[in-house]
């Protein structure tokens, strides 16, 4: 009687035992779940671009994968070392990125594409979780928390990101333009030909030319012509 009393506990302190290890490995593996800390921002994939100018960036390749230019140069460098895995997975592949595209402008491109790709220098993710309400509550590597309405939808907060992104002065809106195009950045080029758009709204030939920084190559008699031709884009001659 004795043995099977013992028997009966020690089956019982082992089942209890057990159920503390599978709690514990529970817990780990919560912690790891909710913690991008430790491996996963070691291993993030970088990319390298080389400006006409011989400056270099690295950035994550998440973020570079926005341009379509920066694309599908990596998939030219994978084709030539016949390579199966993609470009950036162990190493950092150097992609040189067209003259039009200066190292004093790239830095603004790098940062709208991290933006946008919800990613930090390192490649960490930055992505805001937001509740069924639209409150937002920021992962832990997160800079993407909405300022001023603890109610803003993540396309709201990102949308009002976009807007101050593009309020520079006149020739940095416009290198980010050209860069946007030679990189095929849509998104970018979107957003910085709207500024442009909104800047020129409500102007006449004149005050778009001096806005532009466009000369006047047309004769007097010309521009009656055009005048005459279309009266209805010259409502006040």
């Amino acid at each position: 009687m004795a043995s099977d009393q013992k028997g009966e506990g020690e089956t019982v302190k082992e089942a209890e035992e057990g159920e503390t290890v599978a709690a514990e490995d529970k817990g780990k593996e919560k912690v790891t779940a909710g913690d991008n800390s430790g491996e996963e921002k070691a291993g993030a994939k970088m990319i390298s671009v080389e400006c006409s100018d011989g400056k270099t960036f690295d950035m994550p390749l998440a973020a570079a994968m926005l341009s379509t230019v920066i694309r599908n140069s990596c998939k030219i460098v994978d084709d030539e070392s016949d390579s199966d895995k993609p470009s950036g997975d162990g190493e950092i592949t150097m992609v040189k990125l067209p003259h039009q595209v200066p190292s004093t402008i790239f830095p603004e491109v790098k940062k709208y594409c991290m933006k946008h790709a919800k990613v930090d220098e390192k490649g960490n993710s930055t992505a805001t979780v937001f509740t069924n309400t639209g409150a937002a509550a920021a992962s832990s590597s997160s800079t993407s928390v909405p300022d001023d309405d603890p109610t803003a939808t993540e396309e709201e907060v990102l949308k009002n990101w976009d807007k101050e992104f593009v309020n520079v002065d006149q020739w940095p809106l416009y290198n980010l333009l050209l860069a946007a195009h030679f990189l095929d950045i849509q998104g970018l080029f979107d957003i910085a030909s709207q500024k442009v758009a909104d800047m020129l709204k409500g102007k006449n030939s004149q005050e778009m030319r001096d806005t532009l920084n466009i000369a006047n190559d047309f004769t007097a008699d010309e521009q009656q012509a055009i005048r005459a031709l279309n009266p209805w884009a010259f409502p006040n001659p």
